[in-house]
């Protein structure tokens, strides 16, 4: 479903039959960020209007005009827009009145997307839109019965994250298990004095059930062992990527304390005061990489990005909740002579462009193989460095002629001075298979020496 909508998502219009709400979704599909994802995109360009249920008189009475008709709020539709709709549906029985299966909402942009929510189960047939796309979506049984029959129980944990050798087993990868650890009441602690991190170690505390000592501590231990390995790196010649790893954009950070599913509505309800504590985290952040910069003396930082990709929210909300946020938080990191390694999983395809905006070879953009990194360096080649991005999936899975296949493809394409930091995507994955692992490396003598 999210595929089908992602495509059609301000290219040409939809249709879509349902009797949830949307507030319901991520019960009905089993994944509330998959579903955020979903009407992030319907709801973008719509107007909601809502449709009441006609009712008709018994067999032989005539029609009341105290008997309330078909009814429409919010919008006015055309007489060509209502002849779109009524040809879109079709009753379940072809002796059933239309007026009978239509009650629940619409949502409709002109030219763009129709999302319907209703109570009957329905077939959609769809016009012929501008692209001449004709689309034709059957929705099953199973996703109209609601959440009674779709329900994934959720599994709940005391800590945010689940650890190998505690909760896992020993050699099991590290789950995060997202909830709503941050209320928006807690916004609150933001304007405080030094309210970005007094939201921040709320946050830990909550999630890890740890005290504020503890906090202290383990940043003790995580100081001194970062220490070391930076040491050790160093006697063995090499350069480090960054010197730790750090915040990114403040609507990363509250997507996560506050859950994705929650954070979003607050996106849509907010407005203006979510905008006023986003600049409030983000200076935090800031501090943040300042600290860490001055503890490991490495002018790389690592900043994280993944939930305000194309593949996530819309433009629009990139544009107002995202970008501007981010892009004077970068600014600042490269007027202090930090360079900032943006590692960005997830499919930023959509808005490659905006980072044209950021200071020319001042930057590094790391990707995961969700992005096109050929796309990516169409669009950016010459302005920054694209670190990738050897897929895990192959790693772990393939054998070595495929990574080897890989890595000649990558490494040609973007050939001498193309700015290409040949890497794997996001991380080696745990699983990788060694044979794959010395293909990886062995692609580097073969592919790379361009002297």
């Amino acid at each position: 479903m999210f595929q089908l909508v992602n495509r059609r998502y301000e290219r040409g219009s939809l249709m879509i039959t349902s009797n949830q709400p949307v507030g319901a979704w991520g019960e009905v599909f089993g994944d509330t960020i998959l579903a955020t994802a979903i009407l992030d995109r319907l709801l973008h360009h719509s107007h909601i209007i809502t449709i009441k249920r006609r009712e008709l008189p018994p067999a032989g009475e005539a029609p009341s005009r105290d008997r309330p008709g078909p009814g429409v709020s919010g919008l006015h539709l055309s007489r060509t827009q209502w002849g779109v709709l009524r040809f879109g549906l079709r009753p379940t029985t072809p002796d059933t009145p239309w007026a009978h299966t239509t009650r629940g909402s619409i949502f409709v942009s002109p030219g763009g997307l129709i999302f319907m929510s209703l109570d009957s189960r329905l077939a959609m047939r769809q016009h012929r839109d501008d692209q001449g796309a004709f689309i034709y979506m059957e929705l099953l049984a199973f996703l109209l019965r609601g959440p009674a029959t779709r329900r994934h129980p959720r599994r709940g944990a005391a800590s945010f994250n689940k650890q190998p050798g505690k909760e896992l087993e020993d050699n099991a990868p590290l789950q995060y298990h997202e909830s709503e650890i941050m209320t928006r009441e807690d916004y609150a602690l933001l304007r405080q004095p030094n309210g970005g991190m007094e939201y921040t170690f709320t946050f830990w505390e909550r999630a890890h059930g740890v005290t504020r000592p503890q906090i202290f501590q383990a940043f003790g231990l995580i100081g001194a062992h970062r220490g070391e390995e930076i040491q050790r790196s160093l006697q063995r010649g090499q350069s480090l990527t960054w010197g730790s790893l750090g915040p990114g954009a403040a609507f990363e950070d509250f997507s996560m304390m506050r859950s994705m599913d929650k954070f979003f509505r607050d996106v849509f309800q907010m407005g203006s005061e979510l905008e006023e504590l986003l600049w409030i985290q983000q200076a935090a952040n800031l501090k943040a990489h300042e600290i860490s910069v001055a503890q490991t003396g490495i002018k790389r930082v690592f900043v994280p990005g993944t939930r305000g990709s194309s593949q996530f929210i819309n433009k629009k909300n990139f544009e107002r909740f995202y970008w501007p946020y981010l892009q004077d938080f970068l600014g600042k990191l490269i007027a202090m002579d930090i360079t900032p390694i943006l590692h960005f999983d997830s499919d930023w395809g959509g808005f490659l462009e905006y980072f044209l905006q950021l200071p020319a070879k001042k930057f590094v953009l790391e990707l995961d193989s969700a992005t096109d990194i050929y796309k990516a360096h169409d669009v950016l080649k010459g302005h920054c460095a694209i670190k990738g991005d050897m897929p895990a999936g192959l790693l772990a899975v393939g054998n070595p002629d495929d990574v080897d296949a890989y890595a000649k493809k990558l490494i040609t394409t973007f050939g001498q001075g193309g700015g290409l930091l040949y890497s794997v995507g996001c991380t080696m994955p745990f699983n990788a298979r060694k044979a794959n692992v010395d293909a990886f490396f062995n692609a580097v003598e073969k592919y790379g020496r361009y002297n």
